[in-house]
C-alpha cells in the first residue's frame, strides 16, 4: 500500500507548495485566470501544468515574477466580484453622462444602491 501525502492548503501568501491545484495567468498575456497544478515554485522559478487541458504538453515555466498566482476561488468570492465589477460599471457610465472622469463616493454609492435593488443597464429597442 502507497501511501500519499496531502498536499496541504495554500492560504495565497508566499508561493503554493508543489502538488497545489491554484488560479495562474502570465503577466504578459494578460490573459484570464486558468487552473495550474504547481509542479515546483522556488523564490526564482515556477513550473506548472495547466490543468485539464490536454492541448497543452508538457510543463510550464516561467519566472515568478512573471506570473500571479491565486487561491482557487469559491463560487460566493466570484459573486461579489462580478458585484463590484457590475457596480463600478454603472458607476463609469453616470460618470460619463455627468462628463466627470472618474466615478465619485456618490456615484458608487449611488451605482450599489441601484444595483443591490435589481436596476441593470438595459439596451434600447
Amino acid at each position: 500500500m502507497v501511501i500519499t501525502k496531502r498536499p496541504e492548503q495554500w492560504s495565497g501568501e508566499g508561493l503554493p507548495p508543489p502538488d497545489t491545484v491554484c488560479e495562474l495567468r502570465v503577466k504578459a498575456a494578460l490573459g484570464d485566470w486558468s487552473k495550474a497544478h504547481i509542479k515546483f515554485a522556488s523564490r526564482n522559478v515556477v513550473v506548472w501544468d495547466w490543468d485539464g487541458e490536454p492541448g497543452v504538453n508538457g510543463l510550464c515555466t516561467s519566472y515568478v515574477h512573471s506570473v500571479e498566482m491565486r487561491p482557487i476561488r469559491t463560487p460566493e468570492q466570484i459573486a461579489a466580484e462580478e458585484r463590484e465589477k457590475a457596480i463600478k460599471s454603472m458607476a463609469e457610465d453616470m460618470a460619463g453622462y455627468k462628463a466627470v472622469e472618474e466615478p465619485n463616493e456618490k456615484m458608487l454609492s449611488l451605482s450599489t444602491f441601484l444595483h443591490d435593488h435589481g436596476y441593470r443597464k438595459q439596451v434600447a429597442p
